[in-house]
């Protein structure tokens, strides 16, 4: 018997930060801000953190290297994908503000991209953009709530709780939450 793992399942971006004084910073993020903190976390009582996502092979490589620091990790799971990185920018500049653009660049993962994920302890899906992961399983609504829509996901791997951000907001929400 393998040692239990978290499955965290998402897309790794490539965020470009602009601070309020407008210095630009460049980073990986998107599910990695997901994966290390748990993988810390959970280090101790001898769970791992699977990280299944698509990203280009420069930033494979450089996010596999990043992860080297936390033993918790497998970073085996990460495709690397002809299409590149997904492109993210955060701009704080404004005043009190936060403008967020994202260019999605790699398909969703495919069922094959995640064999394995079915026999994790749990599974943390984190949705940037709603089409980071295939929907051609069985995918029945369990709740609709105010902010997320929950579902029970079906497929040949097995079954999961997938939830997403609901479709009464639009994919620009954080452009400008006041909106909202």
């Amino acid at each position: 018997m393998s040692a239990p793992f978290v499955a965290v399942i998402g897309t790794v971006n490539l965020d470009t930060i602009v601070t309020a004084d407008g210095r630009r910073l460049e980073s990986l993020g998107g599910i990695l801000y997901n994966a290390i903190p748990l993988a810390a976390l959970l280090e101790k009582p001898g769970v791992g953190v699977r990280i299944y996502a698509r990203l280009g092979e420069r930033h494979r490589t450089e996010a596999i290297r990043l992860l080297e620091a936390f033993p918790a990790v497998d970073a085996s799971t990460l495709v690397a994908d002809p299409a590149g990185t997904n492109l993210s920018l955060l701009d704080y500049s404004g005043p009190g503000e936060r403008l967020e653009r994202v260019e999605m660049r790699v398909p969703p993962l495919t069922r094959d991209d995640l064999a394995g994920a079915e026999s994790a302890r749990a599974i943390l899906v984190n949705m940037i953009s709603g089409r980071d992961v295939r929907a051609d399983a069985d995918i029945r609504p369990i709740q609709t709530g105010l902010i997320n829509r929950t579902f029970d996901v079906r497929g040949k791997g097995g079954r999961f709780i997938l939830q997403r951000l609901h479709p009464v907001f639009r994919v620009i929400v954080n452009d400008d939450p006041k909106r909202v």
